[in-house]
């Protein structure tokens, strides 16, 4: 321990232990010297600092040696005068007279035997290091050794003089056993007095429970190992069924966003499946929502196509178009729209974007993200097991627990996601669909459409509580009509008149016509008002959200129509067929996703928790362990203060029948 210089004394103890089976079973505590005079670099008040540090020490019972040295005058001895101060009788206190060998052996002797400055202990002299000598003239000088220089003068040799350091080890022993002997009674008083006291305070802070590091190690360890079995039991192969549908539904909508409702010709799609009786049933329905196609287009950030007239490539339907020749079939025209009837063109245009989209689906690496979604989850509640107490305490037992979780995970990672791979692999090229598949996939289907739908619902919601309303009412006016091609500053949009039968009001169902971020605008353009950045896009957020729902809308009348019951009417229903590929790639996955990683890590788990937290643990390691968490290392102070206090105890009272015994002898 390093005192700094200004402070030169300090009042916390250095504890030095020697252990030897040849000293003696001694507590020696080492005051600082008195000293008179203060230099310059030393505190002024360090004469009275030490002073009080002596004065601590030298109160009754312990035992005062009084240290002197040979050549100074006791009558100035400040050691003597302490002693006085608090043992005047002299009874505890023992004279130590050092530098023996600096006087004449006769001054020593009687310096050790006078009685001007009498003390009940008496005097023992000491030389402390060797005397130099004259020796032979080859050699000069020698070395005398303490005995060496008490048995050359008879002077010492004197019954009643006491000289050498053997000598006051000897007496001191003696002196102990002594005074323990005559306070014993005190002595296990006050032992016996202290060992109820700390027998309370275990009581009363903790219920007299027993603990051991050894034993909060493993009460630690086996809380983490009920954690987990208990998530073993929440966890298993239904769950991750649940996850790795969800996981596969989610990008399943996103697909069909994609592909589907972002698409300029889901009108006359959507209306191919749920037309009943005239096949323009639609103009009436869609006169609230006929804006719809174009803005989901922006939304999407899918290309409308161009309004071209000889293109020579098959494109998507943007709108439906009336019959308008007297025969009533029609061809797709240069926008890609058809008549009345059906045509071939357009049924492989969807056949063919159902087959990108399962294409998509069954090849998009379902292995690795399912897989790598399950380690995620795992590793996220082992993280979450540890993060709470104990463990706040234990940061290095915590980062060791959650480095072994990720190394038995790694270690099957890669062979889940190949097993996964291979057994979705007949998937990515043909899909068949029983009957039963197919009604369970429309009733699932319908729901996860009605959950965006009100996704959809609760985020207009929100946005509208976020804004003044008739301030975002005039911004939706002013955006709405920026989109129409009338507002300048905004974006240009290229717009595309549905027939009279569609639009009652005279509207236009805008697409958007150009693929940057700033598209040029047109000359005639309107300015858009003064409106902040922040209300303009909650605008622009509100009508792509309800033109999003308009969709949705179209699309779940589809899925509950009569065609859609149908699995052979797959195409123009490719919600449902992705619904059915999803719950297939999710049982297969699930299936070996179960198998390859979660049982192995159910298995290993607890298994590397017992040999490289609990098994590897020295006994030191463990109690350095248990003393991180500070009520853990105060109740095992004070069993460890009650486990003493109880030995000490035993072994006064065994003394104590000794010194009766000795007694009743004499």
């Amino acid at each position: 321990m390093s005192v700094p210089e200004s402070e030169c004394v300090s009042d916390k103890p250095i504890d030095l232990r020697i252990y030897s089976p040849t000293v003696p079973d001694l507590r020696l505590v080492d005051l600082p010297g008195y000293i008179q005079v203060t230099h310059r670099k030393q505190p002024s008040e360090l004469k009275q600092r030490i002073r009080d540090l002596c004065e601590r020490y030298l109160k009754q019972p312990n035992i005062i040696l009084a240290v002197s040295p040979a050549d100074v005058d006791l009558a100035n001895s400040e050691a003597l005068l302490a002693g006085r101060r608090n043992d005047p009788m002299g009874l505890r206190t023992l004279g130590i007279i050092t530098k023996v060998d600096m006087v004449d052996p006769s001054d020593a002797v009687r310096i050790l035997t006078q009685n001007d400055y009498p003390l009940h202990l008496g005097y023992v002299g000491v030389m402390c290091k060797a005397v130099k000598g004259k020796g032979s003239a080859a050699s000069g000088t020698v070395t005398v050794t303490e005995s060496q220089y008490f048995g050359r003068h008879s002077e010492f040799r004197q019954p009643d003089v006491s000289v050498g350091v053997d000598t006051l080890r000897r007496r001191l022993v003696a002196i102990l056993e002594e005074s323990m002997s005559r306070n014993l009674g005190r002595l296990v008083e006050a032992v016996q007095n202290e060992l109820e006291e700390t027998r309370y305070q275990v009581k009363v802070q903790y219920n007299d429970q027993r603990v051991t590091a050894e034993s909060y190690v493993a009460d630690t360890l086996d809380a983490i190992k009920q954690k987990f079995k208990q998530f073993t039991h929440d966890f298993g192969k239904p769950q991750v069924r649940a996850k790795v549908r969800s996981l596969l539904e989610s990008r399943m909508l996103d697909i069909c966003a994609e592909l589907y409702w972002s698409d300029s010709g889901v009108v006359a799609f959507s209306k191919r499946a749920t037309q009943s009786g005239s096949v323009w049933w639609w103009s009436s329905a869609v006169s609230g929502t006929k804006v719809a196609i174009g803005n989901v287009a922006s939304l999407m950030h899918i290309l409308a196509l161009g309004n071209g007239s000889n293109s020579s490539t098959l494109k998507a339907p943007s709108s439906p178009q009336p019959p308008s020749s007297a025969d009533g079939a029609q061809a797709i025209d240069g926008k890609g729209n058809s008549g009345s009837e059906w045509s071939d063109d357009v049924s492989l245009y969807w056949d063919h974007r159902l087959d990108k989209a399962a294409s998509i689906l069954t090849k998009s690496g379902v292995g690795r993200w399912t897989t790598q979604m399950v380690v995620d989850l795992l590793l996220g509640k082992v993280e979450t097991m540890v993060s709470g107490e104990p463990f706040t305490y234990h940061p290095n037992a915590r980062q060791a627990i959650l480095d072994f979780s990720q190394e038995i995970l790694r270690g099957k990672y890669h062979a889940t996601i190949d097993q996964v791979e291979n057994t979705i692999k007949p998937f990515k090229y043909e899909v068949e669909v029983e009957p039963f598949e197919w009604d369970k996939a429309v009733s699932r289907t319908r729901e996860l459409i009605d959950n965006e739908i009100e996704l959809c619902r609760a985020a207009i919601k929100r946005i509208r509580s976020l804004a003044p309303k008739k301030q975002l009412a005039e911004a939706i006016k002013i955006v709405n009509a920026s989109n129409n091609g009338g507002g300048s500053g905004g974006k240009a949009y290229a717009t595309q008149t549905l027939p009279s039968s569609m639009q009652p009001d005279g509207g236009t169902i805008s697409s958007v016509a150009g693929d940057g971020d700033e598209p040029q605008t047109d000359a005639g353009a309107m300015t858009l008002p003064s409106f902040s950045p922040k209300l303009l896009s909650q605008a622009r957020a509100i009508i792509s959200l309800r033109d999003r729902l308009a969709i949705l809308r179209l699309r779940r009348q589809a899925i509950v129509s009569d065609t859609c019951k149908s699995v052979h009417n797959k195409a123009l229903c490719p919600e449902i067929f992705l619904e059915v590929v999803a719950e297939k790639l999710t049982y297969n996955a699930a299936l070996f996703i179960n198998f390859e990683l979660l049982h192995e890590f159910f298995f290993q788990f607890p298994r590397v928790l017992d040999s490289q937290i609990y098994y590897a643990q020295s006994p030191r390691q463990a109690r350095e362990f248990a003393n991180q968490n500070p009520v853990v290392r105060q109740h095992l102070e004070l069993l460890d203060r009650q486990r003493k206090l109880e030995e000490a105890l035993a072994q006064l009272r065994d003394l104590m029948r000794l010194q009766e015994q000795q007694a009743e002898r004499g």
